[in-house]
């Protein structure tokens, strides 16, 4: 009689421990499937990391392509203000030029008229 009580105590702690074995594989699953699930996420952060790196890469080249064409604006205006001032001045010696003929020969036709 002892040795099926010992048998059937045996049986019971088996019981017991495969319950136990099922339990924790259950978790095991569980948490492998947590695990993938966070390896999902992970790589979709990922994937949306890189495409907005790409994006912030796209306009720091647009920004640095405005940058080179605003130089390029800015010396082509000074170049034309450099010139403007000399056409102006061109302008001015003309005008006086032209005002000292004038007078010259305004001078002259006063002469003629003494004469």
């Amino acid at each position: 009689k002892e040795m099926q009580d010992a048998q059937k105590d045996a049986r019971a702690a088996a019981q017991k421990e495969g319950g136990e074995a099922k339990r924790l594989q259950g978790d095991l699953d569980r948490q492998r499937g947590e695990l993938d699930r966070l390896r999902g996420e992970l790589d979709r952060l990922k994937a949306q990391l890189e495409a907005k790196d790409r994006e912030a890469k796209a306009l720091k080249d647009k920004v640095d392509g405005l940058n080179n064409e605003k130089r390029n604006l800015q010396h082509k205006l000074e170049d034309t203000e450099r010139e403007a001032g000399k056409q102006k001045k061109q302008m001015d010696d003309l005008k006086r030029q032209k005002e000292r003929s004038a007078s010259q020969s305004a001078e002259g036709d006063k002469m003629r008229q003494e004469n």
